[in-house]
């Protein structure tokens, strides 16, 4: 194989692996950001909630707990 065919083989790789990465990203920042409840006029979002899912992730093995646990953990929090 020569030179010229192996690195455009390795560019297509590496273009494929960018695409993914970038679909993979796009999906992440589109995610809808939604008022889940208010408090004192604050309003609490769909962001804030996975922000607080991630936290529990980190501080303990929290993998287990349901999106109601959750909810009412941060809302039981912010009160």
């Amino acid at each position: 194989m020569s030179y010229s065919k192996l690195m455009n083989k390795v560019l297509i790789l590496f273009l494929t692996i960018l695409a993914i990465i970038n679909l993979f990203f796009i999906k992440i920042i589109a995610q809808e950001n939604k008022v889940i409840f208010k408090l004192s006029n604050k309003s609490f979002t769909t962001v804030d909630l996975e922000n607080r899912k991630r936290y529990l992730d980190f501080v303990g093995d929290n993998t287990e707990l349901s999106y109601e646990d959750i909810l009412n953990d941060f809302i039981s929090v912010n009160i």
